[in-house]
This record gives C-alpha cells, sequence and structure tokens, in this order.
C-alpha cells in the first residue's frame, strides 16, 4: 500500500451496443491508473457531452458510451460490490453541478494536501478527484471524514463513492492536477458499534403518572446517541453513515447501498425519516405531527414492544437503568 497513484490499478470497464443501446459492461479489466488518467480517450465524445446541456436526456444517453472504473476497487468476475476483490488504497471524491465555479473550486481544493488527483467531470460542470487512505478496511469510516471535511469547506460531495465498489464514468483531462508527493488521508469518523447489545432493567416495578412523566422527560433530555445505535441497531437498523451531528441508517430488509433511511441528530435528539417505509413510522405521525421522532418514541416502539401496558413498564424500567 506504499505505490503513489500512478504506480497503482483500478478496474475498468467498457461499455457495449445492445440493440441500439449503450449499457456499462460488467466484465473488469485491471489496468494501471497511469493508463486511464494520462492518455487521452475518448476525446470527441467528451467534448460532444460537455456541449450539451447538464443532464439532459442527450447527454445522459451518451455519458453511457464512456468508459468507467471502480477507483477503489479491483473487481472480479463481474461489477458491484459482491465483486469487490481487494481496495486500490485510493478513495474518490465527486463535486457536481458547480458551473461558473469550476476554476475558483479546482484551485481551492487542489491546495488540499491529501488530494493526489484532480479533474473536470465527464459532464465538465463538476469535479472529481482522489485521495489515498491509510487503512483500507475502513473506507466508509475515512468517506465520512472526508465528506465532513469538504462540507466545513462549503462544499458538497455526491455520497456514492462511499461504496468501495462505486462506478465513475472516465473523461481524460489535459489540464488535470496531480500530486505524487501527496498525504496519506487518515481521518475517520467511526461509525457506531452494530452489535447486538442490550440495555439492563430494574425488574418488575410500577410506576406512578408523575414519575413517568419525569422519566420520559428525562430519556429525551439526556439518551446518548450509543443508546440510541442499542435501540435501532436491535430492531433490524443499520448504519449507514455520519455527517456532523447526523448519524444515518438504513432501514431493515434494504441493502445500506441503496441508500440512508432515518437521520438521527445528536444535538436535537431527533429521528428524522425519509421514507413511508420506515418502521413504525405512524406512531412518528402521533409523536411529532410529521416524520420526525423524539427518543421516547423509539424506545418504546424499536426496543419495548409498543404502547401498551407491558412496554410503558419495559421502558420506564430502561430509562431508570440508565440514570
Amino acid at each position: 500500500m506504499n505505490k503513489t497513484l500512478l504506480q497503482s490499478q483500478c478496474s475498468l470497464f467498457r461499455p457495449y451496443e445492445i440493440q441500439g443501446q449503450w449499457a456499462m459492461g460488467t466484465t473488469p479489466n485491471v489496468v494501471n491508473f497511469v493508463d486511464v488518467l494520462t492518455k487521452p480517450a475518448q476525446t470527441e465524445l467528451i467534448a460532444k457531452i460537455r456541449s450539451l446541456p447538464y443532464k439532459s436526456d442527450e447527454q445522459k444517453a451518451l455519458k453511457k458510451q464512456l468508459l468507467a472504473i471502480t477507483p477503489s476497487s479491483i473487481q472480479v468476475g463481474g461489477r458491484g460490490s459482491d465483486f469487490h476483490e481487494s481496495h486500490t488504497g485510493f478513495m474518490a471524491f465527486d463535486i457536481d453541478n458547480i458551473e461558473g465555479k469550476i476554476i475558483s473550486t479546482f484551485d481551492l481544493i487542489s491546495r488540499i494536501p491529501y488530494v493526489q488527483y484532480l479533474a473536470r467531470s465527464a459532464s465538465g460542470n463538476g469535479l472529481w478527484g482522489l485521495m489515498k487512505i491509510s487503512d483500507t478496511d475502513k473506507h466508509k469510516e475515512h468517506f465520512d471524514a472526508m465528506e465532513s471535511s469538504f462540507l466545513r469547506m462549503g462544499i458538497k460531495i455526491d455520497p456514492a463513492p462511499s461504496n468501495v465498489a462505486s462506478i465513475r464514468f472516465l473523461a481524460f483531462d489535459e489540464d488535470a492536477y496531480f500530486n505524487e508527493s501527496a498525504l496519506t488521508f487518515d481521518k475517520l469518523i467511526k461509525a457506531p458499534e452494530t452489535s447486538k447489545k442490550s440495555l439492563k432493567t430494574n425488574g418488575s416495578k410500577s410506576f406512578s403518572t408523575s414519575d413517568g412523566r419525569m422519566l420520559i422527560e428525562w430519556f429525551n433530555r439526556n439518551v446518548d446517541e450509543s443508546t440510541i445505535d442499542t435501540i435501532l441497531v436491535n430492531y433490524g437498523f443499520t448504519f449507514h453513515s455520519r455527517k456532523g451531528d447526523r448519524i444515518r441508517y438504513t432501514r431493515p430488509d434494504k441493502a445500506v447501498r441503496a441508500g440512508l433511511s432515518v437521520d438521527y441528530h445528536v444535538d436535537r435528539r431527533t429521528l428524522f425519516a425519509f421514507s413511508s417505509e420506515t418502521p413504525c413510522i405512524e406512531h412518528f405521525k402521533k409523536d411529532n405531527g410529521g416524520w420526525s421522532a423524539s427518543p421516547i418514541t423509539l424506545l418504546l416502539h424499536y426496543y419495548c414492544g409498543g404502547n401498551g401496558k407491558d412496554g410503558w413498564r419495559k421502558a420506564f424500567e430502561t430509562i431508570k437503568s440508565l440514570q
């Protein structure tokens, strides 16, 4: 893993045409980064793509004819997460739709000491680049830290490269920036522990209405993120990513690579749902009149079995154990 970018390899996918339609190939070839990043290819096609309105149907159709690579993944036998064989050692970032700010954003990002490569995207309206990471087993944690760093600069990056098998279209850029002496990106945002956990209870006990109200208020004000993580993970949610004070999860029975489902704000202590398919969403609406829920709602419906008598008893016992 001590190789520089131009000494390293990735997987290349060639498009193919079937019945007049173009599609991305699924047969990978291992290639050198130096060959795909520094040697002109499909220049006329790229010029045509960049001459078209951004994200127009014609532009989208032409992009399907481009070569594509998996910047972080050596793929074997196919394309996608299931065919990830080994990590290239590099992590991509992608900044979309910054027409009119290309030059100034390029100049800003090229000064980041971790950036080894920076170039215009295929559409011409964005930028993409590469950083070397220190621990390839922690690709997602590195990506979350990178995403957070860019946000502090006022730049939003595409979340797709958080998936190690993320693919991107190639577009040769004769003005690309290279820095083979760039620093290795070693920053991480650690994912919460996702193993099954338990919250202790104090045994069978009855609570008065006033006691219960105080326990609810205490829990909503003081619950920590590890307890919320325990509740969600035990129910079947999967950690997706973290962005500052927001911890994001994918709902049960949905692949993480398919996207996030809920967003827990640590400071506000509120869970926001992005989909009507989120479990118990009907109780969110009763809680806050929308698609957000307070911690006590999560405890009741995701950990204690609902808001029946037994559910409330278990919830109060759990809260007492945390005080």
